[in-house]
């Protein structure tokens, strides 16, 4: 299970904007700039990674972190 989450290409950024799209199912992990879950499209049930940063993260170093 946690291969076929990890090999999804669709990650996001932004915790709240996607809430009408993804049914968070459970967490796949955290570190120091965010939180990983999986997720469920509602549109076609297909499973997604969202990564929700941590909100101190500096704009110069936004790139870096969602690598």
């Amino acid at each position: 299970m946690r291969d076929e989450v990890l090999n999804v290409a669709n990650i996001v950024t932004i915790e709240g904007k996607y809430e009408d799209e993804f049914t968070k199912l459970c967490p796949i992990g955290a570190g120091s700039f965010g939180r990983v879950f999986k997720v469920e499209s509602k549109a076609d049930k297909t499973i997604h990674a969202i990564k929700i940063l941590t909100e101190n993260i500096s704009p110069e170093n936004y790139e870096s972190y969602i690598a």
